[in-house]
């Protein structure tokens, strides 16, 4: 038997981990796993805990459409009330008043003017109502209702230590069968 290495070697941090990997071997090879041991890097995190504390400011209030250009087909409302909400820093002070939009749509009935004949080559003009889908948009400055404040533990990554170790790792090579 032949038996050829390949320069494939998967450096494993906990030698207890299966293993995943394989290497593709032309027939009649075919793969075959050795351990081996090898110096491989070792990195651990350093992390660093915070508390990120914001100020949640909550808006509401009515406001009004803009000019209906197509009338609609059932009443619809002149204003409407809307919500929002904006986060700042602890320290930051909520706006008074936020500038909000609501784009709506809805069923509206146009009438359209048009030239026609008849077949006695008799013409005119006609008006037909056509029903469609227009759109309308509710937009103005709504104020403050209420703040709160809240806090929440993060970590972030500040660095790595790292250190080379002596390992048991998984080695791929091919085996020839002949």
């Amino acid at each position: 038997m032949m038996y050829k290495k390949i320069s494939l070697a998967l450096a494993l941090a906990f030698t207890s981990a299966p293993s995943l990997a394989s290497i593709y071997c032309e027939f009649p090879e075919q793969p075959v796993s050795t351990y081996e041991y090898r110096d491989v890097n070792v990195c651990t995190d350093i992390i660093e805990t915070y508390t990120e504390t914001n100020k949640h400011c909550s808006y509401g209030g009515n406001v009004s459409h803009e000019y209906l250009w197509d009338k609609p087909t059932y009443h619809l409302a002149p204003n409407k009330y809307l919500t929002a909400g904006r986060t700042v820093g602890e320290n930051s002070a909520c706006p008074v008043s936020v500038y909000v939009q609501s784009r709506v749509t809805y069923s509206a009935d146009k009438t359209e003017t048009y030239y026609d004949c008849d077949s006695n080559n008799v013409c005119s003009y006609k008006t037909r109502t056509v029903s469609r889908i227009a759109w309308v948009t509710y937009s103005g400055y709504i104020s403050n209702k209420s703040e709160s404040i809240s806090s929440v533990e993060k970590e972030r990554v500040i660095g790595q230590e790292c250190h080379t170790e002596n390992q048991r790792v998984k080695v791929w090579s091919c085996m020839d069968l002949r």
